[in-house]
């Protein structure tokens, strides 16, 4: 949130009017305004007010003190973590992660407590955290009596991804509890390429009980092993409808299998209706023509809007002419939002005059109009979308220009680069300054080195710095080597990690002892990529 949505007021006004006021909706607003200030001066009467009467005010008290970061805030925002508000817990845990490393030693302790919901929540929040300095107090809790600390644990541990957890993970795995089964299954992801991790999920994955199914077939779609594909066809035609769709899912992370499509086609007529979609969605990756008819026939049955956008969306896809007449009919009773999608799918399909259609649609005055013409465009990766994409870049919704940002890079637009430029430059929103980052790197031009570098030491958003420090890779252009080696030392540990990524790959000799500086990082990515780095450089 930007300090300049305020008005700026003394910070002794608002603590004033803050204990003055009595209507709730301007107590709010003066929350908001002090976590803007994030002045270190509030945090004492923000403490008090997280036992307000009123959750609302709670939460609001305690995101403040999370924008604020102060270590003084640490011990109330653990005692609220008791609160029985969820949202309040959502603010206090996001708070205290937002604190960071400062806040581990008390949260540890917090472990220690009789109150297993305090103990849960604050497994919960050493995984926001996920340094390898919360690894020995998650495995400690791993074992707690409570379901709920043991299951927030594996999820901890899951994030921070350290390898020396397995061990203790896969015994988790035989927990008397389904879903710290389930989580922990789930959790094993980042360990899913490991032969012994493999096996024992491929176990896990016959457990009849849907949650912990579920958490192994998440795990085992990431695991690039050909032993998970009966497992997850099977699951196919499991009675419960969560595994099912949940399979269908997993099915978009694996590489095709032929199999799956005969499969797929009888889940079209499935009574649930995530399940139908998400056979929809899969069939559309796959983009077979053989599922063409029965798609037609679901676009003649189904009413849900979000299953006939995921048929139009499939049959785009799939690259048949016979999509055509059928589609073109549907327009006449189509809503808005699905008539961009139709014409779109027909532009696929190589219907040219669909282009002037969607052309007209990126300048309707509803955003989502708007919004669904840009992902339309994208996904016919036609030269001539490029064009409207462009102007899409100025629209008023920053959804638009970051999804527009990245149909362009999809699209190798090179007519885009300077507005592209301008983004990363002038965008007050991080989200739309990283998609043209991405995008930029994906078109190529060295036209960008220097906003890219700029951004990389002066952006104040840490995902896009990082994101910065990975288009780099692309150039391998000498100026980029010197800050590439500073965002080794930025604050954030996404930029580290990309950086040590980037100057790996780079092959750049220079930052050596830099990159064995990181080998003890506190977070384990950072380390993973500061070793792979180093194996580069030594090859």
């Amino acid at each position: 949130m930007r300090q300049d949505f305020f008005p700026q007021i003394p910070l002794e006004a608002l603590l004033a009017a803050l204990q003055s006021t009595t209507d709730d909706e301007t107590r709010f607003s003066i929350l908001l305004q002090l976590g803007v200030v994030a002045d270190p001066r509030a945090v004492e009467p923000l403490t008090g007010v997280l036992e307000d009467e009123n959750s609302l005010i709670r939460a609001g008290a305690a995101w403040a003190l999370g924008q604020i970061g102060h270590p003084n805030a640490i011990s109330a925002l653990i005692k609220a973590l008791e609160d029985d508000s969820e949202d309040v817990q959502e603010a206090v845990t996001t708070a205290l992660a937002k604190i960071g490393e400062p806040a581990i030693g008390a949260l540890i302790s917090g472990l220690s407590t009789s109150n297993w919901y305090v103990r849960a929540n604050v497994a919960a929040v050493l995984g926001e955290i996920a340094t390898v300095n919360c690894v020995d107090a998650l495995l400690l809790a791993l074992k707690d009596s409570s379901p709920y600390t043991r299951a927030g644990a594996a999820d901890a541990l899951g994030v921070i991804g350290d390898a020396r957890t397995v061990p203790a993970m896969l015994k988790a795995l035989e927990d008397d509890n389904p879903d710290v089964r389930g989580r922990t299954a789930q959790a094993l992801g980042f360990a899913a390429q490991q032969p012994d991790v493999i096996d024992a999920l491929l176990v896990t994955a016959q457990d009849e009980l849907p949650v912990v199914k579920i958490g192994a077939i998440l795990s085992l779609a990431i695991a690039h092993d050909e032993r998970a594909e009966p497992v997850v066809l099977d699951a196919l035609m499991h009675e419960d409808a969560t595994v099912v769709a949940t399979s269908c899912l997993a099915l978009q992370w694996m590489d095709p299998i032929p199999d799956a499509v005969p499969l797929l086609l009888t889940l079209l007529g499935h009574p649930d209706e995530w399940v139908r979609h998400n056979a929809i969605q899969t069939l559309g990756t796959y983009a077979d023509e053989q599922a063409v008819p029965a798609l037609l026939g679901c676009l003649k049955t189904e009413d849900v809007p979000e299953l006939l956008e995921a048929i139009v969306i499939a049959l785009g896809a799939s690259g048949s002419k016979d999509a055509k007449p059928p589609l073109k009919r549907y327009l006449k009773k189509a809503d808005p939002e699905l008539t961009v999608l139709i014409h779109g799918a027909l532009l696929q399909l190589g219907d040219d005059k669909a282009l002037s259609d969607l052309t007209e649609a990126i300048r309707s005055t509803e955003p989502s109009i708007r919004s669904q013409a840009v992902w339309a465009l994208e996904q016919t990766k036609d030269p001539r979308a490029v064009k409207p994409l462009i102007g899409a870049l100025l629209d008023n919704e920053p959804d638009i220009r970051a999804d527009a940002a990245g149909a362009l890079g999809i699209l190798k637009a090179e007519s885009a680069v300077s507005a592209l430029i301008n983004l990363v430059k002038n965008d007050e929103v991080p989200d739309v300054r990283q998609e043209a980052t991405i995008a930029l790197s994906q078109i190529g031009d060295k036209r960008c080195i220097p906003t890219l570098v700029h951004a990389l030491q002066h952006d104040d958003n840490a995902a896009v710095r990082a994101e910065v420090a990975y288009a780099l890779e692309v150039f391998a252009e000498e100026r980029a080597y010197k800050p590439l080696m500073m965002a080794l030392l930025d604050v954030d540990p996404l930029v580290r990690e990309a950086a040590a990524y980037t100057l790996g790959v780079l092959h750049y000799v220079e930052a050596q002892q830099s990159l064995k500086a990181l080998l003890s990082d506190s977070f384990v990515r950072v380390r993973e990529a500061a070793t792979k780095a180093l194996d580069q450089l030594e090859t």
